[in-house]
């Protein structure tokens, strides 16, 4: 049964807050998290909301308020189960802001695929197990906003309501097919991934999806220009993308590799357009 839709779920803004929470839960429930950032809005994506249920209790919690999260993040390393839906992403973020992982992640999603179904978004799981239909329209706004509209707060709960009685059916299911062994050797291997990862240098991060098939030439100019992007996205606190597409920039390499003039939109100014020419100039003149 997921946790009472009539429940008032709390949104904890403080850390005497959140203390007073994790006071309630039962160090021995087994618990679920996830998580909300603004990588549609901001430059360098943070995370601005944490949903978490522990057996029947259910908050949101505001990491934008709260600096030092590791209350939570010791309660989670204690708890007998850790579940998160798609974990990958959560695993990452929150490694990438806190330096942390729980130590035992297990994963919807991957549960989903080893019990059999086909479809394995939330929301599908959601109705096909309970026959409940979650809106899914909150799920691109930005998560940075304050105050968060009644309407994603309760988008955000429904996140985490049901995650606890979808784990028990998947656990239920994948012992039945004698699964749970591979499950949890699944699960360890995501996370063993996620915090070998590291996150890509400046050196290393113009080179976007494409930048393989360039040659040494075109090369140059994709990191000039992507550096021309970044610059302006870092000043403007605006995903990159929203500056420049990735294959816009592709486009001008080639362009200019080729000996072709490249012409900026006009939506941009007089000096954007000269650090532009600047870099330019700089990638024209490196040696072959």
């Amino acid at each position: 049964m997921a946790i009472d839709e009539t429940q008032a779920v709390p949104f904890l803004t403080d850390h005497a807050a959140l203390g007073a929470f994790l006071e309630c839960c039962d160090p021995d429930d087994l618990c679920c998290v996830d998580t909300e950032a603004d990588s549609l809005y901001s430059f360098k994506e943070k995370v601005c909301l944490i949903q978490f249920a522990s057996g029947e209790h259910l908050a949101l919690i505001d990491p934008l308020t709260i600096s030092d999260m590791s209350p939570l993040l010791d309660f989670l390393d204690a708890a007998p189960e850790v579940w998160m839906h798609g974990a990958d992403y959560d695993m990452s973020i929150l490694n990438r802001t806190y330096a942390r992982v729980p130590d035992r992640v297990y994963d919807t999603q991957i549960a989903a695929r080893l019990a059999g179904w086909r479809t394995f978004g939330l929301a599908h799981l959601i109705s096909e197990s309970f026959g409940v239909e979650l809106s899914k329209q909150s799920q691109k706004k930005n998560w940075g906003e304050r105050p968060l509209p009644e309407k994603m707060l309760e988008y955000a709960a429904n996140d985490v309501r049901y995650i606890l009685p979808l784990a028990q059916i998947f656990k239920d299911k994948l012992n039945e097919l004698g699964r749970w062994d591979w499950f949890l050797q699944s699960c360890d291997a995501a996370r063993v991934q996620v915090m070998a990862r590291k996150e890509k240098s400046r050196e290393e991060s113009w080179r976007i999806p494409g930048w393989g098939k360039l040659q040494p030439r075109t090369l140059g100019y994709l990191r000039a220009t992507w550096s021309w992007r970044d610059e302006i996205a870092e000043r403007r606190d605006k995903p990159p993308f929203k500056i420049l597409a990735n294959d816009q920039l592709l486009k001008m390499s080639v362009s200019l590799a080729q000996g072709e003039e490249v012409r900026l939109p006009p939506r941009f100014r007089t000096p954007q357009r000269r650090r532009f020419e600047e870099l330019i100039g700089e990638a024209k003149a490196l040696p072959d």
